[in-house]
């Protein structure tokens, strides 16, 4: 089939088409209109002609609508993986999962606040990862009997482990310059560090080593249970990958792994 004069490659506007197509039975102008408002119902029809062109085993324009073939070959841009980033990511409007929250109401229940209580800390923090600068924090840490004080950093980047967003960072005031985390919520204050960096600081990066964590199911599951939770913990071969630096968060929520011995912990107790 010859292509269209008016084809163009897929845009953003063509992709909402494919995963709302797929993922909802058909696409309409309508539907394109509401994900990317004043877009016009010339341009929305003429996407909708378009999206068609470019996935035509998977799509087809079907009077108004575009709609999928029976079992289809679905592309990344409209997969499964995809709509699960989405949820992660708390992208929840119709232009980036192909649903109306009418249509998928999602509840996101977050258990702590991530980012540092004072207004500029965060950006701080951003501008010396960006700008290569020291940093001076006031962490509050939660080991026995640790006093909150100003720590001098070199900042390399951020992490999220779980529900946790973490700086990592160079402390300068230890001996080789080791890298090191600082949960972000706990750094009460930041300013730039102005002083001059070692003169045998060698730079690190934030990249965390990948290792195989051997592990065992406990042994009272059932058949059943143990295939669920290979695939959600993502088991192989009796073994987990993990970064390095979360295997302890990883052992503390599925294991019996207890509590690191200098810590105050836990930090809360339920009130009768």
């Amino acid at each position: 089939m010859p292509t269209p004069a008016h084809y163009r490659p897929p845009d953003e506007v063509c992709f909402f088409i494919l995963r709302r197509a797929v993922r909802f039975g058909l696409a309409t102008r309508r539907d394109v209109i509401d994900a990317f408002g004043k877009i016009g119902t010339t341009k929305a029809s003429l996407a909708m002609d378009n999206a068609a062109t470019h996935w035509p085993a998977t799509l087809e324009r079907t009077g108004k609508a575009v709609r999928p073939r029976a079992d289809p070959p679905i592309p990344p841009q409209a997969s499964e993986s995809q709509l699960m980033a989405c949820l992660e990511q708390g992208l929840l409007t119709l232009r980036d999962t192909g649903f109306r929250q009418s249509e998928l109401p999602v509840s996101i229940v977050q258990w702590t606040q991530n980012a540092p209580q004072k207004p500029g800390v965060l950006l701080t923090i951003t501008q010396t990862i960006v700008h290569q600068q020291g940093l001076r924090i006031f962490y509050v840490g939660l080991r026995r009997d640790e006093p909150a004080r100003w720590r001098w950093l070199l900042p390399t980047g951020l992490e999220r482990i779980g529900d946790q967003w973490r700086l990592i960072a160079q402390d300068l005031e230890d001996i080789g310059y080791p890298i090191k985390v600082f949960v972000l919520p706990r750094i009460a204050d930041a300013e730039i560090a102005w002083q001059k960096l070692p003169k045998d600081l060698i730079r690190l990066a934030a990249d965390d080593r990948v290792v195989e964590l051997p592990v065992r199911l406990n042994s009272e599951l059932g058949d059943e249970q143990v295939t669920v939770l290979s695939h959600e913990l993502g088991i192989q071969d009796g073994k987990v990958k993990l970064p390095k630096r979360g295997i302890f968060e990883f052992l503390r929520r599925f294991s019996d792994q207890p509590a690191n011995a200098n810590a105050v912990w836990p930090p809360l107790f339920k009130d009768e």
